[in-house]
């Protein structure tokens, strides 16, 4: 299937994009820890474990805008991820979400959205709001404009995250220091 690019231009937004399947291989399992070689003892303990690393998880927003839209060419680099519970290597997640705004800053075109990540029972497994370009070339022809401000709660759990059991250990950590035996 030969997916259209999004042009904001001729959508009204927000815009909702139907929930896609969104398999943990267990295939993903040998991949990663190739990748990693030596490095990245905890992540592969995850994996020894069948735990899918949290990383699997953060990119569904961008996973969920590729599967209904051209993306090539777009640079995404801001994610905001509450991720509420561990995903297992072999489950298939649903990803849904929309295009919350768009908003032309120095000549470039950004794009807003969120998506809520779900296991087969419905259970949530991540909430994020990702923000990204179009294109990173600059398009002198296009006026600046405002996307507005997100409702609070679009995008990341921010509710769950200060419920985190973590939270006061976390605090405590000093630049450099390490999280360890949770």
């Amino acid at each position: 299937m030969t997916l259209r690019p999004f042009d904001p231009a001729t959508v009204s937004l927000p815009l909702d994009l139907p929930a896609v399947p969104f398999p943990v291989t267990e295939g993903a399992r040998e991949r990663w820890t190739r990748g990693l070689g030596d490095r990245c003892p905890a992540v592969r303990e995850l994996l020894s474990r069948g735990i899918a690393p949290p990383f699997t998880v953060t990119g569904c927003t961008i996973f969920l805008v590729s599967s209904h839209f051209d993306i090539t060419g777009g640079v995404y680099w801001r994610e905001q991820v509450t991720y509420h519970r561990p995903v297992r290597l072999g489950e298939t997640l649903s990803v849904a979400g929309r295009i919350e705004q768009v908003y032309v800053h120095d000549g470039r075109r950004y794009q807003v959205m969120t998506s809520r990540t779900v296991g087969e029972d419905g259970t949530p497994a991540a909430t994020s709001r990702s923000t990204g370009l179009g294109k990173y070339r600059r398009d002198e022809g296009i006026e600046e404009s405002s996307g507005g401000e997100l409702p609070y709660e679009a995008g990341p759990d921010f509710a769950a995250a200060a419920g985190n059991p973590l939270l006061a250990s976390l605090r405590k950590l000093q630049p450099g220091q390490a999280l360890a035996g949770c």
